[in-house]
């Protein structure tokens, strides 16, 4: 389906959850094709749950709280602990690492709200 997408040369191509059923590698190969086709000058809309592929590959997040936006923005402004918290009712830690624009994100444990 998504070589098909590719294959239709459109300006815009729009994914819901195209990493879903891959193997971390193809996750990987299939965020790398998608940033490659953006650098072309291609308008990559995707809906991905998760959050450290997000954070790595895409400019722009859009972080959803019942139905509605609740940030967007760059994922260093959007992906904040405070941000997660609020939408998700969970805390997270944010482990720093070597080369990474973005620390990884790892759910710790839910809040009572």
């Amino acid at each position: 389906m998504i070589a098909r997408t590719i294959a239709q040369d459109t300006p815009w191509i729009v994914l819901d959850e195209p990493v879903s059923s891959l193997d971390v590698k193809h996750q990987l190969d299939l965020m790398r094709a998608l940033q490659r086709l953006n650098g072309q000058g291609k308008t990559i809309a995707a809906i991905l749950h998760d959050m450290n592929l997000a954070a790595s590959y895409c400019t722009k997040i859009v972080l959803m709280e019942q139905g509605g936006v609740f940030a967007y923005g760059p994922p260093q402004d959007v992906l904040t602990k405070e941000n997660l918290l609020r939408v998700y009712g969970v805390e997270f830690a944010f482990l720093e690492y070597k080369g990474s624009r973005m620390p990884y994100i790892v759910p710790c444990g839910v809040r009572e709200r």
